[in-house]
């Protein structure tokens, strides 16, 4: 099957701190997999403002949303679907203001997660999928996959069936709202993230992790009253898995969410997922993982194969035991609005998703960037999901590292030569992205052991007796963490950049400079928002990773920023990771 998957970079800086353009591209990548590729073309571009630097300064609580729009186009012979979703979600503190100390204060503890703050809203085709008055937040639909073409009329080609026909284009208009009631703790916080549009073929497997949005609806359409409903859920898994949030509703009426089953008496093979009554402000609530036994659709249902309705109704007109519906009120329920039918097939071999923290430990490096350090007492932490889709990304949570010390995060590969139950794939997989390095080799150090990729396979292609025959392995630097003053840290970090070194150039990626570096004893440091990286290939936010099952090594780095009187990089922790790309 072919994918397209394209990735924009935002960030966006609250309240006052002018940052400089920063480079957001959007990156066309194909990925063959299996190395079958489908007759006929497939190909997806945009029309409109993607070239455009996406940093958003200066926003104000209550000031007119930020705006980011753009039309796709199918441009080959096939028909595909597209997805869209907010992923790689990041804030960052970006130093403290008066006035947000004063609230910590006050508040007896630090707050900067802009994305529970920041409102998002939604049009595709200028059709309503979300509105800004329901005041869903962009932490609250991240890393789920909304499809950009209707599916509530699965019967009309080329409409409403889910599928971006050759030719056709998709419209689409996002809203990022910071709202007046937001305090002061947002001062000059940033928040970060990237939009990917995933386009595939037809019969290609969906995203796992979706979104449905539901609106309650009058005869002239959809209205934009707060009233909505969000229903985050597997597409694929063992047992149907969902959030969902309902806001805008009665608090003195209940509610039952259902499967809506069309065109069979009594509304069967329907099913009462969930019930219950909003809170004093409105908002309804539900998350569980259910063997509801079926598939969505079910046959009878005359939606299947399509996709099935998902309705909020209010319980007195619902009868669980026959799955009757016996009036119908659009304007006081919650009914599939964008982008209509859904689909869920249960699965039978487990959890497609699985959630793995791996533990650093310390390598016993000497000498160190500056003084040493006992890593042995440090605690450090990567918790990821896998499979992921083109990049891997994972939280790493660590106390006892050396205070305010950056570290590059790195991939080295575990080839054959060096570990018998490695994998010479993952480490190509990284040294094709990254760069290339010998290992254990005391004729070369440092810098001396690096291979261009022409070295690289002219020494794969030599004989395994060629006593010049050199154990070369990839290794990959991708993102990097700053400890605070006390030596801890906890933040996102992703596999969106391949990395030459790291500079202290005021948090502008592709730079090379160390304008911000502030150089004192016992070693240089530099700010958490000032680091960036220097791109060794491709471009910024450019890296997608190939398909394929990966068995690394993890490992942290002290970066030294080029100061030698203080020492060299060092790699001082590590861990094995394991996780699939696909």
């Amino acid at each position: 099957m072919k994918k397209i998957i394209f990735i924009l970079g935002i960030t966006i800086a609250i309240g006052g701190i002018i940052l400089g353009a920063t480079n957001a591209y959007f990156i066309d990548t194909e990925i063959s997999e299996d190395n079958n590729l489908a007759s006929g073309t497939f190909d997806i571009a945009t029309e409109g403002s993607w070239l455009n630097s996406y940093t958003f300064t200066n926003m104000y609580p209550g000031e007119t949303p930020r705006d980011v729009n753009f039309t796709l186009r199918n441009m080959g012979s096939l028909p595909m679907r597209v997805w869209m979703t907010i992923k790689n979600v990041s804030n960052e503190e970006n130093g403290v203001s008066d006035s947000e100390q004063d609230w910590y204060s006050a508040n007896s503890g630090v707050k900067n997660d802009v994305d529970s703050a920041m409102v998002y809203a939604l049009n595709v085709d200028g059709n309503l999928a979300l509105e800004q008055e329901a005041s869903i937040t962009v932490n609250q639909i991240k890393d789920y996959y909304v499809n950009l073409v209707k599916t509530d009329q699965p019967f009309e080609e080329n409409d409403g069936d889910g599928i971006l026909y050759p030719g056709h284009t998709i419209q689409v208009e996002q809203k990022f709202y910071l709202p007046p009631t937001t305090e002061d703790w947002a001062q000059s916080d940033i928040m970060s993230f990237e939009i990917e549009i995933l386009a595939q073929q037809i019969d290609a497997q969906e995203p796992i992790k979706q979104l449905l949005f539901m609106q309650n609806k009058e005869k002239s359409g959809f209205e934009t009253d707060g009233t909505i409903g969000v229903l985050k859920y597997d597409s694929y898994a063992e047992e149907f898995n969902y959030d969902f949030i309902a806001t805008g509703l009665d608090q003195e009426i209940e509610y039952d969410l259902i499967y809506y089953a069309d065109g069979w008496p009594g509304n069967n093979p329907g099913y009462a997922i969930n019930h219950g009554n909003p809170n004093g402000n409105g908002i309804l609530i539900f998350s569980d993982s259910e063997d509801i036994g079926i598939n969505l659709p079910e046959l009878p249902d005359t939606n299947h194969p399509h996709g099935a309705k998902i309705w909020l109704v209010e319980s007195e007109y619902y009868n669980g035991s026959n799955r009757t519906v016996s009036q119908y009120l659009p304007s006081g329920w919650l009914l599939d609005n964008w982008p209509g039918l859904i689909r869920y097939t249960e699965s039978t071999d487990g959890n497609p998703y699985e959630t793995k923290t791996v533990i650093f430990t310390d390598l016993g490096s000497d000498p160190q960037f500056g003084p040493t350090h006992n890593y042995g007492t440090a605690n450090v932490s990567f918790t990821y999901d896998t499979p992921a889709l083109s990049k891997l990304s994972g939280t790493i949570t660590a106390t006892g590292l050396k205070p305010n010390m950056t570290y590059q995060a790195k991939f080295i590969g575990k080839p054959i030569c060096d570990d018998s139950s490695g994998s010479d794939s993952a480490s190509e997989y990284i040294g094709y992205k990254g760069r290339w390095t010998v290992l254990d080799d005391p004729s070369c150090s440092g810098a001396g052991c690096n291979r261009t990729d022409a070295q690289y396979e002219a020494n794969k292609a030599k004989l395994d007796t060629d006593s010049s025959k050199e154990c070369i392995a990839g290794y990959l630097a991708w993102d990097y963490i700053t400890a605070d003053n006390s030596g801890a840290v906890t933040k996102t970090i992703k596999t969106a950049n391949s990395y030459h070194v790291l500079w202290c150039s005021g948090g502008t990626c592709g730079q090379s400079n160390n304008d911000q570096l502030v150089v004192q004893s016992p070693y240089p440091i530099c700010a958490a928002s000032d680091v960036n990286g220097q791109i060794e290939r491709f471009t910024c936010n450019g890296l997608v990773l190939d398909s394929g099952d990966y068995d690394l090594d993890m490992v942290l780095t002290e970066e030294s920023f080029h100061q030698n009187d203080y020492g060299v990089w060092t790699t001082v922790m590590g861990a094995d990771i394991n996780f699939k790309i696909e």
